[in-house]
């Protein structure tokens, strides 16, 4: 077998896998009653700061027929991140399907389109929707430098939110406990409700011996948009 065959493989093994994981965390919080579909046309999803965004299609199954590895046009997806290179990626990941899917007849491409871009301004981008049925951020990452990164994903989530519909639902994970409670300090200043906030049972370690207290989805943090709280607070909390 040709190694950059092999390697493909393996990295479809492995986005398969931790796919596997997050639907079985997506079947344990996300219940039908937390978000309302539209009515009409496709359910929208956004993807904040998406990275190579190897859930989509697991979002895209989840979001129309609840079938793992049958997405429908029922849903659709965007996804915007500013690293080019992980938005071509995405687009490479997205067109083709996992192995488990390669050599089924039912195999459906998911609606995805992916945005080069700054998240913190998505106001700017024509292809983002205004509003978003579910909104998700998955890891923030913040360990390398605390206070820059702060910063920064105020104005990614403070973005999100006013994109998040008001009858819709935010999903955002972290990737471990310390990173969580940052992200629980800014959510208090921004106009939403934070529904449910733990430990995923299905979080995966990274398996890096430097981060031994870091893992895929290490927490679920379940928000809705409240329309009524006034924007008053700005700044990064401390």
């Amino acid at each position: 077998m040709n190694p950059l065959a092999s390697d493909d493989l393996a990295l479809s093994l492995a986005i398969e896998f931790r796919n596997q994981q997050f639907w079985e965390m997506l079947k344990k919080y996300v219940t039908p009653d937390l978000y309302e579909r539209p009515e009409e046309g496709p359910l929208t999803i956004l993807n904040v700061a998406c990275g190579r965004c190897e859930e989509a299609r697991c979002l895209c199954a989840f979001f129309s027929s609840g079938i793992y590895g049958l997405p429908t046009t029922k849903a659709r997806l965007v996804g915007i991140d500013v690293n080019g290179k992980e938005i071509a990626e995405a687009q490479r990941i997205i067109s083709k399907p996992p192995p488990t899917e390669a050599n089924t007849p039912f195999t459906v491409q998911p609606q995805c389109h992916f945005i080069e871009g700054d998240a913190s301004r998505m106001f700017e981008y024509e292809d983002i929707p205004k509003l978003a049925d579910i909104v998700v951020v998955r890891h923030q990452y913040l360990m390398s430098d605390m206070e820059k990164n702060q910063t920064l994903w105020f104005g990614v989530m403070k973005a999100a939110i006013y994109h998040l519909s008001s009858t819709g639902l935010g999903v955002i994970t972290s990737y471990k406990e310390f990173e969580n409670q940052i992200l629980l300090k800014i959510l208090k200043l921004l106009p939403c409700e934070v529904i449910l906030n733990e430990p995923n049972p299905f979080g995966q370690s990274i398996q890096d011996p430097k981060y031994p207290d870091v893992a895929y989805d290490k927490y679920v943090t379940l928000v809705k948009r409240l329309d009524d709280k006034p924007e008053s607070e700005t700044e990064v909390p401390s």
